[in-house]
């Protein structure tokens, strides 16, 4: 009967070390994910900077444009 109680003791302990091992692993997994998840985000912020500028480009380009068009306006009603 002992044998059977340290069994059982021995086997509560083993589920319990695994449990503990299991639980590491997906913290470890975890831990990948959103290390990879934050590398994306920091791509993500870098295009969303580089499409600001192309964006604040297009619109001096266009101010440009604009700027012409009234100064041609200009010389059309002279």
């Amino acid at each position: 009967m002992n044998e059977k109680k340290s069994n059982g003791i021995n086997g509560n302990a083993m589920n319990v070390v695994k449990r503990i091992f299991n639980a590491l692993v997906f913290f470890i997994r975890l831990e990948n994910e959103l290390s990879h998840i934050q590398n994306d985000i920091n791509e993500l912020k870098t295009e969303i900077n580089e499409l600001h500028k192309r964006i604040n480009h297009v619109e001096n380009r266009i101010d440009r444009l604009y700027e012409i068009l009234i100064d041609v306006l200009d010389h059309v009603k002279k």
